[in-house]
């Protein structure tokens, strides 16, 4: 037998939660051993170190060619870059070989840089999202995910679980400070 629900909306999240913090743009509805979503599938502890946990395939759009000759990347660890191409005017898409390139992905967040010998092209992109990088990013499968983010989902499934009521005479409690601690260093704070 399946029981079908229906969306849960922000009104409907906050009936059942103790008010006890700033409401979050985040509302868990799914869940599965130490990792949770929220509606569109995004998982919290990425949205919040803007982080790609496990291997997971990203684009990233400019609308002009960087100044320097180095991209960087969101959502770190950068593992391989899968295509980078530009889009001129015209509509015509062009590949930037791989050979006219070097990938960093030691860095966080990863980068993306033109070797010595090569230059931007100079056709005229066109006017929004020109150039296009399709990028993996990850620690790898769910078994290679540092410890520390676990254990921050972990505590803050704790503290959801013993504070879920609605009303409640006991005293409210903040979102433990170790979730931030644990998290907080390793957040891409050009990107969030």
């Amino acid at each position: 037998m399946s029981v079908e629900h229906a969306a849960v909306q922000r009104a409907d999240f906050d009936q059942v939660m103790v008010p006890n913090y700033a409401p979050a743009a985040f509302i868990p509805v799914r869940g599965a051993g130490s990792r949770v979503w929220d509606q569109a599938g995004r998982e919290l502890i990425e949205e919040m170190t803007w982080r790609a946990l496990v291997t997971q395939r990203w684009d990233y759009y400019l609308d002009a060619w960087p100044e320097g000759d180095t991209i960087v990347l969101p959502r770190p660890p950068l593992r391989s870059i899968v295509s980078f191409e530009y889009i001129d005017q015209a509509g015509v898409t062009t590949a930037i070989s791989a050979s006219d390139y070097v990938v960093d992905v030691a860095s966080e967040p990863g980068r993306l840089r033109l070797k010595g010998t090569a230059t931007l092209p100079s056709a005229t992109l066109r006017e929004l999202n020109g150039v296009q990088i399709r990028f993996e990013a990850g620690y790898g499968a769910a078994s290679a995910v540092p410890v520390r983010y676990k254990q921050a989902l972990k505590l803050l499934i704790g503290h959801w679980y013993e504070n879920r009521e609605a009303v409640s005479d006991a005293m409210l409690r903040p979102v433990p400070m170790a979730v931030d601690s644990l998290i907080a260093t390793f957040a891409i704070p050009e990107f969030v």
